[in-house]
């Protein structure tokens, strides 16, 4: 996606870490507590797992108001743009094959590791990271 400077549309910068903090502990964790549950619920049958698999991806973005990709800069001729780099990504096969045998067990329990860690002030930078890495640990969905 490219994005000129002397257009309004820029990319945004990560919100301050304050106001994720703010966002994570009075509404995120409850609010992604129940949509990472239903997610989850969602992956049970086939006709809800491309629902599960895009909540699960938006986790972060709705627990830490992390923001979704990360742009890159570059200058052509004399001009400033920007453009989304999506990641390499893992053998579509192989991701579905890692999230049935694996990745959907393995999601629940670290969902609630996450929210458990959340439950103290010292944990939640664990929890954010944890919460971060969720889409990963789940379907070998991989960010940049």
């Amino acid at each position: 996606m490219l994005i000129h400077r002397g257009g309004k549309k820029m990319p945004r910068g990560e919100l301050h870490i304050v106001l994720r903090l703010l966002w994570f502990y009075f509404v995120g964790l409850w609010l992604g507590g129940i949509w990472l549950h239903v997610a989850w619920f969602c992956g049970i049958t086939i006709i809800g797992l491309p629902i599960c698999i895009w909540m699960i991806n938006q986790a972060p973005a709705i627990m830490t108001l992390k923001q979704q990709g990360a742009y890159k800069k570059f200058e052509v001729g004399g001009k400033t743009a920007y453009y989304l780099k999506a990641a390499r990504q893992t053998n579509f096969f192989v991701r579905a094959l890692y999230f049935i045998l694996i990745g959907w067990w393995l999601g629940l329990f670290w969902i609630e590791l996450s929210l458990l860690a959340a439950a103290s002030f010292i944990g939640i930078p664990l929890s954010f990271w944890m919460i971060n890495r969720l889409p990963f640990v789940i379907t070998l969905n991989q960010e940049d």
